[in-house]
This record gives C-alpha cells, sequence and structure tokens, in this order.
C-alpha cells in the first residue's frame, strides 16, 4: 500500500467469481479515504445487502443489488447507446422525474470507471463529496413532496440532450414522507464518560436501517439549550454492532479547543442528540425541540487523572519550541496521540497548551511537564501509543506539511535508533509515562526561512508563494528579498557554512554559492557593471546587483586648508536581498604624489549607503598635507 488516503471496498463473493455483482453484500470502511502510514492502521467495514442511494450496481447490465432483493428495477436492455468494451466506461446517471412530474432532468452522476471493475458501488459518490446518489436533491422547487425520485443510467459519451433512450437502468428511489427518528443508546440518563474521546451509539426504527445513510450529532453545555459545542455536520453512517446499533467515535477531545472555539471541558455535564439523513432528509433543523432529532440525552465528561475504577488511563509529554515562530502559538499547539506510529487516521487523544503549559513551552528553562492526556484505554487492550505535537498556524484542526512539528523519539536514550517514534505504554498506574517531545519547524519550499515564521509575517492562503523564492523575474535568485531584509544578522553569516569549499570562478571576492544564492552573475566581476566588486559590495552590505557610485567632485581652500567634496550613490536594485541600508565606514585619504603614493588617512566617519549623498569634508592642519599640491581619494570600508 502506498502512504497518504486509500480507498478500500469488501465485499462478500458469494459465487466466488473474483468480482462483485449486483446483491453480494458489501460496504467500504468511514471515512472512505483511509489514511495509510508506514506503520499498522486499522479499519471497520460493515457488509450491507443495500442501502439506498448507494448505486450497487453491475456493469454494463445496469443490475443492481435492490434489484435482486426486491425487483423494483427495470430489466436491463441489450446495450446502452455509444457504449464499448474498452478499458473505461464512462457511467452517468440522469434524474429523470421526481414524483411523477417529468420537467426536473438533472444530471446526479458522472464517472468513468476503469477496469478491471465492473460495478458502481458507494465510494464512487463519496469520492465526489455526495453521502448519497443526488444528494440534496438540488434544483427541485421548495413544496414539492420529493417522495419518488426517478433515474435513468446511460454508458458511454454521447451527447446529453441525446440520451433519451437506450438506458441500461431505469430506477426509483421511493423516501419517507417524514423522516425516521433516531434513538439515542448510549451515553444517557447522565452517564459518566472517562474516555478522551465519547463513543456514541443510536438505532433507527426497524426497516428503515436502509434508507439513511447518513447521519449528523449536536452537543450541547448544560442544558437542551445550552451553547452549542460541536456538530459534527453531514457524516456516513458508521458501522453497526451486533445488537443493531451505530457505534461513533467522535473526533473530538476532551480539554481541547474545537473548530467553533468552544472547549470540550472535563467536568461537566452535555446535551446530545443525533439526527437521521438521507438524500432528501439532508438538512438539520436547529431547533432544540424538533421532533426530527433524537430526544436529547444528558452525559458527564469525566477525563480526570484517572482512578482505577474507571477502566481509563493517561500518559504525559514535556514539549519544547525554540524556533522563531512565536508570535501565534495560542490556542494553536496541540498534543496528540495516536495508537500507530505513523501518526495517521484520527488520535485518540488531543491536548491544547495553554496558560503556564503554553509558557513553559517556549521557556528556555529544564523541560517540565506540560501537557496531560486522559481518558486512554490501558495498553493491554489498546496496545502502545505514540505522541506528536505540532503548532496548527492556520487552525483547520489537523497539521499540514509547512507546519511546525515533532513527536516522542529515543533522541537521547538510544543512540542506535534517535528518531524512531517512542512509544508510551498506558497502565493504572500512580506515576503515568512522561515522554519528551520538540517542536522542529519546516522549510518545504526551500527559501531557508521557517515557513511558521513566513506565515506569521503574511497569513494569506499562498504565503509560501508571496514569501518564499523569488519569481523567474529575478534571476537566480533563491531568496526572497523581503525575508533578507528582515535578518538581524550580518548577511554574509547567513550563508557562510553552505559557502565553505565553494569556487570562485570570476575571482570577484564572493564565491559561487553565494553568487547563485544572491542571484548575481557568477561570470563577472562586477555584476552591476560600475567598476566595485561584488564581493565588497557584499561586504559592504550591498547587494552585488546594487550599483555603487564614489567619487571626489571638488576641492577648495579655506583659511589656507583643503575642503573635499564627496559623492555617494546607491541605487538598489529590483532584485536587492541585503539590508535596505547598511551604514559603512568611510575614510578619505592623502598623497603627495602618485610616482610613488604614500596614502595616509586625513579624516573618516560613518555613512549609510542609501540613495545619492554629497558630503564635505573639512581637512585639519597637519605637516604631511601641503595644501597646494596632492591628491585626494576616498574608500569605504566594514
Amino acid at each position: 500500500l502506498r502512504e497518504g488516503p486509500n480507498y478500500f471496498f469488501a465485499f462478500m463473493d458469494s459465487n466466488s467469481d473474483g468480482a462483485w455483482n449486483a446483491g453480494e453484500p458489501c460496504g467500504v470502511p468511514q471515512p472512505f479515504a483511509t489514511q495509510i502510514g508506514w506503520h499498522r492502521s486499522t479499519m471497520s467495514i460493515e457488509l450491507t445487502d443495500l442501502m439506498q442511494g448507494y448505486v450497487r450496481m453491475a456493469l454494463p447490465s445496469g443490475l443492481r443489488s435492490e434489484d435482486i432483493f426486491s425487483g423494483t428495477g427495470v430489466d436491463p436492455d441489450s446495450g446502452g447507446d455509444d457504449q464499448t468494451g474498452g478499458l473505461m466506461q464512462r457511467v452517468r446517471i440522469i434524474r429523470r422525474s421526481v414524483d411523477g412530474v417529468n420537467q426536473i432532468k438533472k444530471n446526479v452522476f458522472d464517472k468513468v470507471i476503469n477496469v478491471p471493475r465492473n460495478w458502481l458501488h458507494e465510494g464512487d459518490l463519496l469520492t465526489q463529496g455526495q453521502l448519497a446518489l443526488d444528494w440534496g436533491l438540488a434544483d427541485i422547487p421548495i413544496g414539492t413532496a420529493r417522495n419518488r425520485i426517478s433515474y435513468e443510467v446511460y454508458l458511454g459519451d454521447a451527447p446529453e440532450i441525446a440520451l433519451t433512450n437506450g438506458a441500461i437502468s431505469v430506477f426509483t428511489n421511493v423516501y419517507d414522507s417524514t423522516r425516521a427518528q433516531a434513538l439515542s443508546v448510549s451515553p444517557i440518563n447522565g452517564g459518566y464518560v472517562y474516555s478522551a474521546r465519547p463513543t456514541f451509539k443510536w438505532r433507527l426504527p426497524a426497516g428503515a436501517e436502509a434508507g439513511y445513510p447518513a447521519f449528523a450529532i449536536e452537543i450541547r453545555r448544560g442544558s437542551e439549550s445550552g451553547t452549542v459545542v460541536w456538530h459534527s455536520g453531514a457524516q456516513a453512517v458508521p458501522s453497526r454492532n451486533a445488537e443493531g446499533e451505530y457505534v461513533w467515535e467522535a473526533p473530538i477531545y476532551a480539554n481541547t479547543r474545537l473548530p467553533n472555539g468552544q472547549v470540550f471541558l472535563s467536568n461537566a455535564i452535555y446535551y446530545w442528540r443525533v439526527i437521521a439523513m438521507n438524500a432528501k432528509f439532508s438538512t438539520t433543523p436547529t431547533t432544540t425541540s424538533s421532533t426530527e432529532w433524537s430526544s436529547w440525552k444528558k452525559f458527564r465528561l469525566d477525563v480526570n487523572a484517572p482512578l482505577e475504577s474507571s477502566g481509563y488511563g493517561s500518559v504525559e509529554a514535556r514539549v519544547k519550541y525554540y524556533g522563531p515562530a512565536t508570535a501565534m502559538l495560542a490556542d494553536r499547539v496541540k498534543v496528540q496521540v495516536y495508537r500507530n506510529a505513523a501518526f495517521v487516521g484520527t488520535p485518540a487523544a488531543e491536548y491544547t497548551l495553554a496558560g503556564t503549559d503554553l509558557t513553559a513551552l517556549t521557556a528556555l528553562t529544564a523541560p517540565a511537564v506540560n501537557a496531560r492526556l486522559y481518558g486512554l484505554q490501558e495498553s493491554g487492550t489498546a496496545g502502545r501509543y505514540y505522541l506528536c505535537a505540532f503548532i496548527d498556524h492556520n487552525q483547520n484542526g489537523v497539521r499540514d506539511a509547512w507546519e511546525s512539528w515533532g513527536y516522542a523519539n529515543f533522541y537521547g536514550v538510544n543512540p542506535e535508533t534517535p528518531y524512531s517514534p517512542r512509544p508510551a505504554e498506558v497502565a493504572f498506574a500512580a506515576s503515568p509515562a512522561v515522554l519528551d517531545i520538540v517542536i522542529e519547524d519546516a522549510d518545504t519550499d526551500q527559501d531557508w526561512f521557517p515557513d511558521a515564521w513566513e506565515y506569521e509575517r503574511n497569513p494569506a492562503g499562498d504565503f509560501l508563494h508571496l514569501t518564499g523564492p523569488a519569481d523567474s523575474t529575478a534571476g537566480d535568485t533563491e531568496i526572497n528579498p523581503q525575508l533578507l531584509a528582515q535578518l538581524t544578522i550580518a548577511p554574509t553569516a547567513f550563508f557562510t557554512t553552505l559557502a565553505l569549499g565553494s569556487t570562485d570562478a570570476d575571482a570577484d571576492g564572493l564565491d559561487d554559492l553565494n553568487e547563485l544564492l544572491l542571484g548575481s552573475d557568477a561570470q563577472a566581476t562586477s555584476t552591476a557593471g560600475d567598476g566595485y566588486t561584488d564581493g565588497d559590495k557584499v561586504t559592504l552590505g550591498l547587494d552585488p546587483a546594487d550599483t555603487l557610485r564614489l567619487d571626489v567632485t571638488d576641492i577648495s581652500l579655506a583659511s589656507g586648508l583643503p575642503a573635499v567634496q564627496w559623492v555617494v550613490a546607491v541605487q538598489k536594485s529590483d532584485t536587492s536581498t541585503l539590508s535596505l541600508a547598511p551604514v559603512a565606514t568611510y575614510e578619505l585619504l592623502y598623497t603627495p604624489s602618485l610616482a610613488n603614493p604614500q596614502w595616509q588617512v586625513v579624516r573618516s566617519g560613518t555613512v549609510a549607503l542609501d540613495g545619492v549623498q554629497t558630503l564635505t569634508s573639512q581637512i585639519e592642519s597637519a605637516l604631511s598635507v601641503d595644501p597646494v599640491q596632492g591628491f585626494f581619494r576616498v574608500r569605504l570600508t566594514k
């Protein structure tokens, strides 16, 4: 299996032909996109005979599972228009009528199926964002009963306007006039929830299970009319247990901040309800008294330092971050516990750092416990646990590739495998396992600046493009100009470590690696063509592409002593990658003759290398300076 999202389909091969056939029990995991890492992963798949709206259909016959069990489908004809026996076949499902009215036509499914698969299943809908066929029944006028929706299935690429005959299947989905009401099973009656993630159980009225492929759960704090702590949104139904109850472990965690800003606090009472959903009933009423929802049930979240009677244990972590991205840490630093070392899937527990725990994250002091994760099953039952932490800078609830993160490992413990994930054993003990985590920054755009730091300065959706490597208009520049200008260290020091051992083809005092990074011409002594070498300008704090002019423009005598007028001018290039206004030391030098020049410094000071400046230096009386004859020049040093 490849790492990342994988898609599974399971079926009972009743006739042992190696392929799924209409009527054979089948199913997919929820969520359908199963994250696979290099370590182990687990999933649950319930095989069901049929589910309305899932379009389990054999191709090219068009035979559905519903046809096998109820005989409601039309016998398939000899073949669809423009269908082929090639390596792929296009399948389209057209809504033809609503409650017998034919004018509400709509293409509700369009997908190319590749061989060797020759059937449709619910995964084809889920990957297109539909929890069932024709989810939401779009474009049907308000007030329409929407009890009977008829569809036709076509193969091939014929224009849609021509899809009037040759359908391989014609079927009708029949919906209840009123929504079936779910029955809450657990937790109820104020029962205690000791696990980090609450598990909800419910059932549907007998015979209604096949008609509702989705659900939603709502949780409120304190009362039926209290603050909405969490709303799941529409979700595909989970697997059922042996008692026919739907069992779902919600992806929310005790003592952490939820997407709507609410904290799922321990030691608090919560009320919950569940609602059944399908293509017709695809929305959830917001009124607290709606009878479409199940009745309200309450529970107490009691996820604390574990007692042996609770049946749950804990693990603790000492989390540190030494990077520069410290401006946006509040409510963003999350510590997670997984049951696999690849850190994929849904965590078993999560903790958001706040208060003194967050302060300890960046304090230059010895690591201290600042994350406590309770409500974990004992390792003897659940297996080993693995801990990681990340800074959720964009607050989308998941770790993105550019976000700073770290995990508990054997660094400093086992020199042979320092970076292997270090497992934690959870047991009913007075002292829980304590692991260390150091969060490190990522640099996915390879511009030598932490991505998180870049995000803090420009938190736009495309921030890596805005503040990453310069674009093609900037030559070979790989370092963003605005970023490098903000460095508080000497610019040349930034490149020193990578520059060691590099060549200098043009002998300008700036090695070729630095020329590449700065976007200068490695084959020209002076990239700007102003007579000053690239190496000299970098030493002064300028970019090689900046233009420098330094001239003595006038000499006058005042009280018998010379006054030298000189000009320093700097024109920044568009690709300038160094300091905006470096300060250099100037030296005014004098020699009485150019035949055998003996230059001596007669005046010095500092000057900002920014724009055009005209300066006058008055020379004080000195025996070695003859005011009647001699020569002056000006020099810049760092």
